[in-house]
Formats: C-alpha cells, sequence, structure tokens
C-alpha cells in the first residue's frame, strides 16, 4: 500500500491500461496502481493464469497442481495423482534409504544416490511408480 500510494502522490500517478477488463491477463495487470480490478476482469470464482482467466479445480484431489498454478494441498508424504502417499518409502527424507521397505532394493538398484545420499522425492516417485508401491 506504501508503494501504491508513492506511485499515485509523488509520481504523477499510474498510467491506465486500455485493455483492463477484457479477460485476458497482461503481464502489467497483475500488480499496478491503475483503475484495473485485480482480477484482471475475470468472471467471479477464476484467478489469472498465463495470461488467460481459469478456474482452478481440486475435485478429488487431496495435492498437487488445482490447474491454475496453485497448489490444491500438501503432503506429509509425496503427492502422487492428486493422493498423499504416505506409506515407508513414499516419505521422503534427508537421510538415504528408507528405513528397510519393500521397495528399498529396487530403488537402490534403479538410483544409488537415494541410498548413499537421501531419499528424495525421486526415489519416492520411483517407489510408487517402478517398484510396487508404499507398503
Amino acid at each position: 500500500g506504501f508503494c501504491v500510494n508513492e506511485c499515485i502522490n509523488d509520481c504523477e500517478g499510474c498510467p491506465e491500461l486500455t485493455n483492463c477488463g477484457d479477460g485476458k491477463c497482461q503481464a502489467d495487470e497483475f500488480e499496478t496502481c491503475s483503475t484495473c480490478p485485480g482480477d484482471c476482469g475475470c468472471p467471479d470464482g477464476q484467478t489469472c493464469y498465463k495470461g488467460a482467466c481459469c478456474t482452478s479445480n481440486c475435485d478429488g484431489k487431496a495435492c498437487g497442481d488445482d490447474g491454475c498454478g496453485g497448489s490444491c494441498g500438501s503432503c506429509t508424504g509425496t503427492c502422487y495423482g492428486g493422493t498423499c502417499m504416505t506409506g515407508p518409502g513414499c516419505s521422503t527424507s534427508s537421510y538415504p534409504g528408507c528405513g528397510g521397505c519393500a521397495c528399498h532394493p529396487c530403488v537402490c538398484n534403479q538410483d544409488s544416490f537415494c541410498c548413499n545420499t537421501a531419499w528424495d522425492s525421486l526415489c519416492a516417485t520411483a517407489c510408487i511408480e517402478k517398484c510396487g508401491g508404499c507398503k
């Protein structure tokens, strides 16, 4: 707010944008001190994303991308396909290995980093996708 007031009061105001309210958000419309509405003219319930109006969708998702640059939630384990995977091998760790989870040998054969350095999100995803899942 302080910066906006300085722009208006100390810097000869702000230019009016001629494309405000057209339903397409331009980069200069996101955070300007003009009369352009904060939603860049998008209908209620929509947000601006990549230059167009977007309706987020988290139906059936506990985590992951909402389709409009936001998030549907977060997990203590790994988010996979909108579901929080929390079983052994699905949780990330700064320590090597997964504590003897069922997918440990399979993942380590594919990526030694997982068992020598840390069990990161790539290790957890390999457990889910390539090594029988988290059990």
